[in-house]
């Protein structure tokens, strides 16, 4: 019971957490990528016809999620433990 108990625990606090997890909510209304018609040096026509603009989004990192960290835990933990029971 208690092996069914180690192994199973983990599984079931992973899936509380992952079901649990935040999503970040983005604004739709904010405009982050700007066409420029005015430049120093440049003319209206030179920069719309090379579409120069700005782009302000911000660049996606991988970021490791808190699910993802406590699984690499939990990992540890079960192979700790089976390691333990083999002996």
């Amino acid at each position: 019971m208690k092996k069914i108990l180690i192994l199973f625990l983990p599984l079931i606090i992973m899936g509380v957490t992952i079901s649990c997890s935040s999503a970040q909510i983005k604004n739709p209304h904010i405009q982050r990528e700007w066409m420029l018609i005015s430049y120093e040096g440049f003319t209206k026509e030179q920069l719309i016809k090379n579409k120069a603009g700005i782009n302000l989004t911000a660049e996606k990192k991988k970021v490791r999620s808190v699910a993802e960290r406590l699984w690499d835990v939990i990992k540890c933990f079960l192979l700790r433990n089976l390691k333990a029971m083999e002996k």
